[in-house]
């Protein structure tokens, strides 16, 4: 069960009360938890990391791929599964990401989560959006576009910024990330 958590409620005692309803026969019952939780402070995202992702002609190049659990380059040889973000198309004179890693799944969210990222609020902004939203592939992205990936299907988030998009042709380009993580 997703409980929130009262604000501000980070090194205080917090008891939690559950109460169930039935409307049919009307009765009420009721349990408190029998110790009390110290919640801690949210876990802070480490140093923001930057990686540029470059598109060279129509497959990409080795470096139009990435590895959001080594923050590395993936070459083009390398298996998709190790391939969480990609640039797969410069079509039309637009950027498209892609999640190679079929277990990785992208959601686009606001400069303000970004901003505020911490593990907590990242996985809360990650699970409340609908399911039709968590996808592989993301169209049409521009500078300042926030993404959140959720990594091959763990409990490990990612939060990136885009901070740049550099055209040197009709088909290569370099797109710049700002990246929070553990």
């Amino acid at each position: 069960m997703d409980v929130p958590l009262p604000t501000g409620s980070a090194g205080q005692p917090v008891t939690l009360r559950f109460e169930a309803k039935v409307r049919t026969p009307a009765r009420t019952a009721s349990a408190t938890a029998s110790a009390t939780i110290t919640p801690v402070a949210a876990t802070p995202f480490g140093a923001v990391r930057t990686a540029t992702l470059s598109y060279t002609g129509a497959t990409g190049g080795d470096l139009a791929a990435y590895d959001l659990t080594t923050f590395a380059a993936v070459a083009a040889a390398d298996p998709a599964t190790s391939k969480d973000l990609a640039i797969t198309s410069t079509a039309t004179n637009q950027v498209q990401f892609k999640a190679l890693s079929t277990n990785t799944k992208l959601v686009r969210s606001t400069a303000a989560v970004y901003n505020a990222a911490t593990l907590t609020s990242i996985r809360q902004t990650y699970n409340a959006t609908a399911a039709a939203s968590q996808v592989t592939t993301l169209d049409n992205i521009v500078v300042g576009d926030v993404i959140i990936a959720k990594l091959r299907g763990l409990d490990q988030y990612v939060a990136m910024q885009v901070t740049g998009i550099n055209r040197t042709s009709a088909t290569d380009v370099a797109v710049t990330l700002s990246i929070k993580a553990l």
